[in-house]
């Protein structure tokens, strides 16, 4: 098998009108020996013609078409097809800086990086970008925890996009997407970063991150598979807190859990109006609320799902159910 130097994974579903610009921002850097890994995960428009198209005329693209098994699967799918020494997970409708990866191998093949973080730029429909003015130690060696705890300070979220992996590292950590779940990132970088133990963050933006409306970062509609994925995402949390003695680490790790139990309120909330003639919630007062979970630091309760809350937070928690008629608009 040709062992390529690098492999970049892109799960495409019906994005015919962003994938384009993907796959020429991945064809337009300044490395030899690297391939494209393309997985077609069931797209109902002409989005798999376009994959075709491109194959057909550049070499370092691979299509694999398979029936719809969400982001995960298309991710996994890609990386078990890959044969890169190096790994980079693209979104379809996001792209790439030109010529920007040519440092990033050098950079995680010299220094014997595990993984090497990298900023993004938020790019708007309406022409806006934004560089993301993260407060993260840049050049420093870091173990995964010590990184999660930079990313805590700075209020970001680490994401599976804005790290190049040594393919080494994913495998000896059997470090796969889990399947099945939306919101896939947050899951996956609990379980990862505590297995880091030597990375860097670089501050140039290389990810150009598309906000746009329909995709599953931005929809608010109610989803029966989000409930179901944010208990996923609290169940491997609280696997990781029986495994670290670090206290910061484990406050950041509670904070995750009481956001998703946030979230499993929100989704439990939707449905109800749902089958209450189909009317919608207002939730702007609900997501004002957000801080309470996250910030309060009274003593911890116990609710059905086994996941961590504050006391105020319950106390929420019941307030909105005895409030939940009156947030019905018409």
């Amino acid at each position: 098998m040709d062992k390529k130097i690098l492999s970049i994974i892109i799960p495409v579903y019906n994005v015919q009108e962003y994938i384009e610009e993907c796959l020429e921002s991945a064809l337009n850097q300044n490395v030899e020996n690297y391939e494209i890994i393309c997985v077609n995960d069931g797209s109902t428009d002409d989005s798999l013609k376009i994959l075709q198209r491109y194959s057909e005329t550049h070499k370092k693209i691979k299509v694999i078409d398979q029936k719809n098994k969400g982001l995960s699967g298309a991710r996994n799918t890609g990386f078990n097809s890959s044969t890169g020494k190096f790994i980079m997970f693209l979104d379809s409708d996001d792209y790439l800086k030109e010529n920007s990866l040519k440092e990033l191998i050098r950079k995680i093949s010299e220094e014997n990086l595990e993984i090497l973080a990298y900023n993004y730029i938020n790019y708007y429909k309406v022409n806006n970008q934004k560089i993301e003015d993260r407060k993260i130690s840049v050049d420093k060696f870091m173990t995964g925890i010590e990184y999660y705890k930079e990313m805590s300070v700075d209020k970001s979220c680490p994401m599976s996009w804005l790290n190049i992996y040594k393919r080494e590292f994913l495998e000896k950590n059997d470090l796969y997407f889990l399947e099945g779940i939306v919101h896939e990132d947050v899951e996956f970088m609990v379980r990862l970063l505590p297995k880091v133990e030597k990375m860097k963050y670089m501050n140039e933006a290389i990810y150009y991150y598309r906000r746009r409306e329909g995709s599953i970062m931005t929809e608010d509609k109610y989803n029966p598979n989000k409930k179901y994925s944010f208990e996923k995402i609290i169940e491997t949390c609280e696997k990781e807190l029986l495994k670290t003695k670090d206290l910061k680490l484990k406050t950041i790790i509670e904070s995750r859990i009481s956001a998703s139990t946030f979230s499993i309120l929100k989704e439990e909330l939707k449905e109800k109006v749902l089958r209450k003639n189909e009317k919608r919630l207002t939730l702007s007062y609900l997501e004002k609320k957000r801080t309470i979970i996250n910030k309060t630091s009274s003593k911890k309760l116990k609710l059905v799902s086994n996941s961590s809350i504050t006391f105020f937070s319950l106390i929420f928690i019941l307030l909105m159910e005895y409030k939940f008629k009156k947030m019905i608009i018409k």
